[in-house]
């Protein structure tokens, strides 16, 4: 197997990274903002995020997030996976603002769970279903997702019915549709097969959970120029189902990237680790957080 440059140095970071991780018995680590500790670990500056946009005035009253959820799943099981980070999430976006979160916070930060239209079986006859899911067919990030154009032109339609929506937080394939329309939102033109058709203005961020991009040729104009939109990309160190080079794919076709490496594999981490991190993250987009205190630290679960 043959690596680029950069994807080699990517690779001995990950291998130093994992050495660091058993000589100090950490579970997880986070690139950090600027002076990292760790020089094979770097991040991308995020952009200065205008709360005052009149035309985004709608969004930043009344917060809601878009969660798609990974192959062969539903809209029930990504919120089943993801209902521990709600309340962090939630006091965090009302933080920045400027909201009381005290004032029953969970009516005020709504989070919207749609499912895929293709069915997750290939074979699966009409008017069977199983509840699985897909937002499009393919064999591995590298392949043509077949369908895929339908369930972005789809998304956008919900978007304009239910948004508009702040940020959209992603499993796996529904990760990558959250990059692919935040890129569109930013580009405001069809790209192939992809239609835009909405007024629904730019995301603030995109929460990736072993997301990637889709590797073939016919993608390619969905990543550049780069995604401006904050992305936080967390990546399993163990992933069996995605290769670590289409994760780092999404990390290289963005301009604002942060990077939290968790140790398991292709699953939405439930730990604190990852919630700190993502608070840190949500401060950053929205530009509360005035002192990192030099270095983001590395966290230990407990």
């Amino acid at each position: 197997m043959q690596y680029t440059l950069e994807e080699g140095q990517a690779y001995i970071c990950f291998i130093s990274w994992m050495l660091l991780r058993l000589e100090r018995t950490k579970d997880s680590t986070i690139e950090s903002i600027s002076g990292s500790k760790y020089p094979y670990l770097s991040i991308c500056p995020f952009i200065n995020m205008d709360l005052k946009s009149t035309a985004q005035s709608a969004m930043l009253s009344r917060p809601k997030i878009l969660m798609l959820h990974g192959h062969a799943q539903s809209g029930h099981m990504l919120q089943c996976k993801t209902e521990y980070l709600k309340p962090r999430v939630t006091d965090t976006i009302l933080n920045a603002l400027h909201q009381d979160p005290s004032s029953d916070p969970a009516d005020m930060v709504e989070f919207y769970y749609p499912s895929g239209r293709w069915p997750a079986k290939r074979d699966q006859l009409p008017g069977e279903s199983n509840h699985l899911w897909a937002w499009g067919q393919a064999d591995n990030p590298d392949d043509y997702a077949c369908g895929l154009e339908q369930s972005v032109n789809d998304t956008f339609r919900y978007l304009e019915r239910n948004g508009p929506f702040l940020g959209i937080i992603g499993f796996s394939m529904g990760a990558a549709m959250g990059a692919i329309i935040a890129s569109l939102l930013e580009k405001r033109h069809s790209i192939g097969d992809f239609k835009f058709d909405t007024d629904h203005p730019p995301l603030k961020f995109v929460v990736a959970v072993c997301g990637f991009t889709f590797g073939d040729p016919i993608y390619n104009d969905l990543y550049s120029p780069k995604i401006e939109t904050p992305i936080f990309l967390a990546i399993a160190s163990i992933d069996t189902m995605i290769a670590e080079s289409a994760s780092l794919r999404l990390r290289d076709s963005s301009t604002n990237t942060a990077v939290y490496i968790f140790q398991g594999a292709h699953y939405v981490p439930r730990d604190e680790l990852l919630l700190e991190a993502l608070v840190h993250f949500i401060e950053d987009v929205f530009s509360i957080k005035e002192d990192h205190e030099g270095d983001w630290e590395d966290y230990e679960d407990y």
